[in-house]
């Protein structure tokens, strides 16, 4: 039924977004190539925002700036009823909330304007009928729906015209607007970012497949290492069932290798200087300041976001806890090879130790082979003697190759650098403890005459979870004025990390370590193209699905369809989940593993535990036991062949 509107209504507008448009524009000029796609000058209601809106997209056209300044040139600075057009641009600027919803103020201001023209075509046609006008009341009545039904689908796509906005669309633009600043999920999240950025989650009614098989994809080149207890291996060599260092040193298996042809690969390199190589669809748990938890993410998505400043050299990944290796008799006590390799001179025919530190020379003789002592030579230089028989020390220094080796070719025996934790760090120990010192700021710092050592000290370092960098520097002696000759470069390694305050046992030290300590975060440096390489995967049991890659880094490798179709069980959606390479009965160890997971734990369950059933402790069965009645909860139905 048309009517003319009361006297004192305003017709539809939309007032508020008009300014809002311009002041977003005023902000960003790139705000208005979105706007024109839904608003024209003629839509603003108010005749200045029209006009001020025109003017931009005039300077737009000719490839001119769109600011205040500008802006009052072109419009000049008349009074518009007790404000300026200068004092009005301000306003604009002023109270613009956000660039970001800039289209959806445009088409708000688009939709007042085709609910005016509906008005006016209303009020022609009651004019009409009103005047005597109207002679067929049929034919005016189908010449108004037809009228109406234009005006109202204009600017509309041409496969929604004709469909009645109605209530079904109130208020989905403040709900964008609110999802896209974070307030509001439109869905169960996936738990891979890309995924949940691009379909805003998993919506009720949705009927999902996600297929692929175990570890697609997430591929390292075939000459990448991977570490095991014995210590390193190319991931070309690994088979389903071998032992592999994991993140917190808990056993953890290869349960899966899958060949994936070759591949562009990428070199990630990290803060203190180690890299890897990988394909773009590898993935990687990365922590940020500003997100409250770790987040997996791809390598490809990563490349995106270095692009950004605000996440340059601030997106960390974790270290490992350096509980790697094996335990192992070695011939000489880690700490005091350490010395030796520090302050010994082993070019000639005896031992020599140069140790000004009482409390380093105490504990040398305290570690020497039982019948062993120090003589004193001169100064600092001590000699080690031994039994009426033979030197032991010196003839472990002999099969450890170490003996005879100058000041620039002393290396660290790779026994001692595949052994357990406890006997890298005394060798780290005992290596600082003599050429180590600590910096003002708070970082310890090693130096050595061989690179090939100061290369060991970084890889030992990093073998316990520690932040480590090397440097040279050019050496000399004498003066700029007598002349200068050079001597051996001085190779430097800068080493920091969480448990830094433990690398020294020289009180000194570490009390000066312990006063100023604080740490690095290993952080992605880069990530460049490297050329075509044949890649492989692998899958782990840890139930972290994390693992220790070239130069100590923790890689991730994840069954991203098992815990995507956990997030929407837990949610309450059905679920059902098949393989064609596990049975039903694997596949269910996977789901209890990863229900049970919970990583403050200290032990940690992996489906290759459950199966084996060997270890568990009783708060380990506890947990399969909460997660087995979980399972019982969740609508989720596995099977080992499609139906």
């Amino acid at each position: 039924m048309f009517g003319p509107p009361p006297t004192e209504a305003l017709p539809p507008h939309a007032l508020d977004s008009e300014q809002a448009l311009l002041g977003a524009i005023l902000l960003n000029g790139d705000a208005i190539d979105t706007a024109r796609q839904h608003v024209q000058p003629e839509d603003f209601v108010e005749a200045v925002n029209g006009q001020i809106f025109e003017a931009m997209c005039a300077r737009r056209d000719a490839g001119e700036p769109i600011d205040r300044r500008m802006m009052l040139a072109v419009l000049g600075n008349a009074d518009l009823g007790g404000t300026t057009v200068g004092g009005y641009l301000g306003r604009l600027v002023t109270e613009a909330t956000t660039v970001i919803n800039a289209p959806g103020y445009a088409r708000a201001i688009a939709q007042a304007a085709r609910m005016r023209k509906v008005l006016a075509t209303a009020q022609d046609a009651v004019a009409a009928m009103t005047d005597g006008s109207v002679r067929d009341p049929a034919a005016h009545a189908a010449y108004m729906i037809e009228a109406l039904d234009e005006v109202a689908s204009a600017g509309l796509a041409e496969h929604v015209r004709r469909i009645t906005l109605g209530k079904s669309t109130a208020g989905v633009l403040a709900r964008v607007a609110e999802t896209r600043q974070g307030k509001k999920r439109r869905g169960v999240p996936y738990g891979v970012p890309k995924l949940d950025a691009v379909t805003l989650g998993m919506r009720p009614g949705q009927f999902i497949v996600l297929a692929g098989r175990p570890a697609m994809g997430k591929a390292q080149p075939l000459t990448s290492r991977v570490h095991t207890p014995q210590g390193w291996r190319l991931m070309g060599d690994l088979a389903v069932g071998d032992t592999i260092s994991s993140v917190d040193g808990q056993a953890s298996q290869v349960t899966g290798a899958y060949e994936q042809g070759r591949k562009l690969v990428y070199r990630v390199a990290f803060s203190d200087g180690r890299e890897t190589r990988c394909c773009a669809e590898h993935l990687w748990e990365v922590s940020y300041r500003e997100w409250s938890r770790p987040r997996v993410i791809d390598t490809s998505r990563l490349i995106e976001m270095l692009d950004k400043a605000r996440y340059r050299n601030r997106l960390s990944i974790p270290t490992h806890s350096g509980e790697i290796g094996q335990h192992a008799d070695l011939p000489i006590h880690p700490w005091l090879l350490g010395v030796a390799l520090g302050h010994g001179t082993l070019t000639g025919d005896s031992v020599i130790l140069h140790l000004h530190e009482t409390a380093i020379r105490d504990r040398v003789a305290d570690l020497l082979p039982p019948g062993h002592g120090l003589s004193h030579h001169a100064h600092d230089e001590y000699g080690v003697t031994g039994d009426a028989r033979r030197n032991l020390f010196k003839g472990a220094l002999v099969s450890l190759g170490a003996m005879g080796c100058r000041s620039e070719e002393k290396r660290v025996p790779r026994s001692y650098m595949d052994a357990g934790r406890e006997e890298r760090l005394a060798l780290l120990q005992g290596l600082l403890d003599t050429d180590g010192w600590v910096e003002k700021q708070g970082s310890a710092r090693y130096s050595s005459a061989s690179a090939g050592l100061a290369n060991d000290v970084i890889e030992l370092a990093r073998s316990l979870g520690l932040w480590a960098k090397y440097s040279s520097k050019a050496a000399f002696v004498g003066s700029i004025d007598k002349g200068r000759s050079r001597k051996l470069d001085a190779h430097v390694v800068c080493i920091s990390g969480p448990m830094v305050a433990g690398i020294f046992t020289l009180e000194r030290k570490a009390e000066r370590l312990r006063e100023r300590s604080w740490f690095r975060s290993l952080t992605i440096a880069s990530i460049e193209p490297d050329g075509v390489e044949a890649c492989r995967c692998i899958s782990v049991s840890h139930p972290s699905r994390l693992y220790v890659t070239d130069d100590h880094i923790v890689t991730h490798n994840t069954t991203v369809a098992l815990h995507i179709a956990l997030a929407a069980a837990r949610s309450g959606g059905a679920i059902g989940m098949f393989s064609l390479e596990m049975e039903a009965d694997e596949l269910s160890e996977r789901v209890l593993s990863a229900l049970a997971y919970d990583p403050r734990a200290r032990e940690p369950i992996t489906y290759r535990g459950i199966a084996e059933a060997k270890g568990l402790s009783d708060e380990a069965l506890w947990r399969l036991e909460e997660a087995q009645k979980e399972a019982a909860r969740i609508p989720l139905w596995i099977s080992h062949r499609p139906v």
